[in-house]
């Protein structure tokens, strides 16, 4: 019995489709190879284990993806070039234009954003311009954590992201994310919620409002640390915390027991005419609202063997656990030091001294001046 030619055509065609596809397995599978798979109507599951089998020849460049999109092969596939060999290079901004102008899914794109390397613009005018174009907030938002917005958040772009109809959950999320101080007088407030910010966002933004800390303020910290010449180096760090509350304009900034941070500037041995050791300590930081700021204050030189009345008269009154115990020459500006209230503001410490050793104790309480503001 003759078999049919028409049977016989079929069955050679079958055959070599399946040498072709055996030629792909043993070479390396390439893109132009992965769409004539697509287009000869095989299965996913067969195509992916070719891709599974293959070598590393596939491109995954946003344009190669793209060109594989417009080829007939489908996001799965493409999924699976892409974990097969990633892109070498990060993916930008325009990279999630494009694909998402070329028909990717969200999905797609999303998992391309949180798997792969990236550098993004993500300032508010540019995720404005992304949104317009199609792209997810849920997308945004992996490019956001990705890549922080370079330029400060601020209420006018917050304003900006809200009219471009960004939801309340976005908007939270990146105020949430990004290490950003508002200033938000109640005039703005009032603008904000008349542009439609809800009460939720002002509220966000209100729990990061910023402000300044006007030159000349007063704040008082006691020591944790001890502080000693024969020890102690340019450089070092010294812990402390507020022993008063830091306030501005009857605000209170930062409570009793507040972070501080000092750092030794500067430090002279004995010399040979004045016999007597310097030290010179600013305040480097207060903690405020949670958050480490730096600030710059006043300085001045603390001196070994500065026990007399003389001294002690011409740098301020010092008071130090319970006795004046030595004070500071030079005058000028700098750190009032003192065991009780706190000395008055101006230059001084409380020293214990031996020999060309200065030491300013645990507990010791001083007090900086502002030499500078400070934006906390």
């Amino acid at each position: 019995m003759r078999t049919p030619r028409s049977i016989l055509n079929a069955v050679s065609v079958i055959a070599l489709s399946l040498l072709a596809v055996a030629a792909f397995a043993q070479a390396n599978l390439t893109n132009d190879d992965l769409i004539k798979l697509a287009k000869a109507g095989l299965s996913d599951d067969f195509v992916m284990g070719q891709i599974n089998q293959s070598g590393t020849a596939l491109r995954s460049d946003p344009a190669s993806l793209i060109a594989l999109k417009n080829g007939g092969v489908n996001d799965r596939l493409i999924s699976a070039v892409v974990q097969k060999n990633p892109p070498s290079d990060p993916l930008t901004s325009d990279s999630v234009l494009q694909l998402g102008a070329a028909g990717f899914s969200d999905s797609f794109i999303y998992d391309m954003v949180s798997d792969s390397s990236g550098r993004y613009a993500t300032d508010s005018s540019r995720l404005v311009e992304l949104k317009k174009a199609g792209i997810s907030e849920r997308v945004l938002t992996a490019m956001v954590r990705k890549t922080p917005p370079q330029e400060p958040l601020t209420a006018d772009a917050i304003q900006r992201l809200h009219k471009a109809q960004f939801s309340d959950e976005f908007l939270l999320d990146l105020i949430q994310q990004q290490p950003t101080r508002f200033t938000l007088p109640t005039a703005r407030i009032v603008e904000l919620k008349q542009a439609g910010v809800s009460e939720r966002v002002l509220s966000a933004m209100l729990g990061k409002t910023g402000g300044e800390l006007p030159a000349g303020t007063q704040v008082s910290v006691r020591l944790i640390d001890s502080i000693d010449s024969s020890t102690s180096g340019v450089g070092d760090k010294f812990h402390a915390s507020l022993s008063q509350p830091l306030t501005v304009n009857g605000r209170e900034l930062a409570p009793r027991g507040a972070d501080a941070t000092l750092v030794l500037k500067e430090e002279k041995e004995a010399g040979r005419l004045t016999g007597r050791a310097e030290l010179s300590i600013e305040l480097e930081s207060v903690t405020i609202q949670g958050k480490p700021v730096m600030v710059d204050s006043s300085s001045v030189e603390k001196e070994s063997h500065s026990q007399t009345k003389k001294t002690a008269t011409r740098t301020g009154v010092v008071a130090g656990l319970g006795a004046v115990i030595g004070a500071i020459a030079g005058g000028g500006k700098g750190a009032a030091i003192g065991a009780g209230a706190g000395a008055a503001a101006g230059a001084g410490s409380v020293l214990v001294t031996k020999g060309e050793r200065v030491k300013i104790p645990s507990e010791t309480e001083l007090t900086f001046s502002l030499s500078t503001a400070a934006t906390y």
